[in-house]
């Protein structure tokens, strides 16, 4: 087995200035348009991480998102916790749901995917991301959760875990760091908020 420290996946890298947008294209696709769009004003890039449920519920807004000088990785077919002992992972499995993901993507878009990929809900131990690297892809996390996922109903997290677009904000800025990583998502994926922070990303 592949044996990192979690470190390694979750630590900002210290040569590194830039701060880097990961967007998760999960479900639902409302903030799109508005996260594009506030990407060519500023003229800045990022990397768009689909898996096989949002493209078959967006497939226009996926070749939309092909389009763009943005990098596109996977997100493997099925949007499951990997970690659960429901399922019996092995490297078929793994293996399947990257290429099956990928050819999809390639259907629709008639581009590959970046070789990078990450874990559905960044669920994921030593095991799987051998399997996926000896299939080609290097495993991406991020170090900043926007918490923009956080609905009014998660009733097992502290209520201090819901804030409004505007908190959200304040939190990422405040906590800001070289190299670091900002997790995203870009649609409302049937949860429930007052509001989102993709129509405040510019």
């Amino acid at each position: 087995e592949l044996v990192l420290d979690y470190s390694y996946y979750y630590s900002p890298k210290k040569e590194k200035y830039e701060i880097a947008f990961l967007f998760d294209c999960i479900r639902t696709g409302e903030g799109i348009f508005p996260i594009i769009t506030a990407m060519n004003n500023f003229k800045i890039s990022g990397s768009f991480f689909i898996n096989g449920e949002f493209m078959s519920i967006n497939r226009v807004l996926t070749k939309i998102i092909s389009e763009f000088d943005f990098e596109v990785g996977n997100m493997f077919q099925y949007y499951v916790n990997l970690t659960d002992n429901n399922f019996m992972i092995d490297k078929t499995f793994i293996r399947q749901g990257l290429s099956i993901n990928e050819e999809n993507f390639f259907k629709i878009t008639g581009k590959n995917f970046l070789p990078y990929w990450h874990a559905p809900m960044f669920s994921f131990n030593e095991t799987i991301i051998k399997y996926a690297n000896e299939s080609g892809y290097t495993h991406v996390s991020y170090n900043l959760d926007s918490l923009d996922w956080v609905s009014l109903m998660n009733r097992e997290l502290k209520e201090e875990y819901y804030m409004s677009s505007a908190n959200l904000i304040e939190r990422i800025l405040s906590n800001l760091k070289p190299g670091q990583v900002i997790k995203i998502n870009t649609g409302k994926n049937f949860i429930i908020r007052d509001d989102w922070l993709f129509n405040d990303f510019e």
